[in-house]
């Protein structure tokens, strides 16, 4: 069976049940536009049917080895997740003065959740371990601008450089 990524039903769900086109109507995503949201979504969708999803084959075929101290993912494991991260996917949701996209975190979420981690599961590990840091930089810095102790270079401190 091949997989195919539902992108319509993706769009609907984000929109409508978790009500993202009210707040991009309401302004809360600045001027971001449908449009936009719409070629991320069928942008991600052929990444996951293209590129990720033929990999589960190949994975239950070949499968991931583990000889003499280093771990060999099967083919095009690798390739695929290099063209993750050039395509900017490891980076929608991070500032983009660190390198992302400063897309809002729903739109990631219906990125990864719902086409990465239903094309290629395993594959899905790795974009979410690149993820985390740019999403625990972005909290640090908002609790430290919170708290007062931006003012002092902490947030400077703990930023990447």
């Amino acid at each position: 069976m091949t997989y195919r990524a539902p992108v319509a039903d993706i769009s609907f769900a984000l929109n409508h049940a978790a009500g993202f086109a009210p707040a991009l109507a309401d302004g809360l995503y600045g001027d971001l536009g449908d449009d936009v949201v719409e070629a991320v979504l069928t942008e991600a969708g052929k990444f996951a049917t293209d590129i990720l999803a033929p990999l589960n084959v190949i994975g239950d075929r070949d499968g991931a080895r583990f000889d003499d101290g280093a771990v060999t993912t099967p083919p095009g494991w690798k390739e695929a997740y290099h063209a993750w991260a050039k395509g900017g996917w490891n980076a929608l949701a991070a500032p983009a003065q660190w390198g992302g996209q400063d897309l809002p975190h729903a739109l990631n979420a219906a990125c990864l959740e719902d086409f990465v981690r239903i094309a290629a599961l395993t594959e899905a590990i790795l974009p979410s371990s690149s993820e985390a840091p740019s999403v625990l930089f972005r909290v640090a810095d908002e609790c430290l601008v919170f708290n007062g102790a931006a003012a002092f270079g902490m947030a400077t401190r703990i930023r990447p450089r």
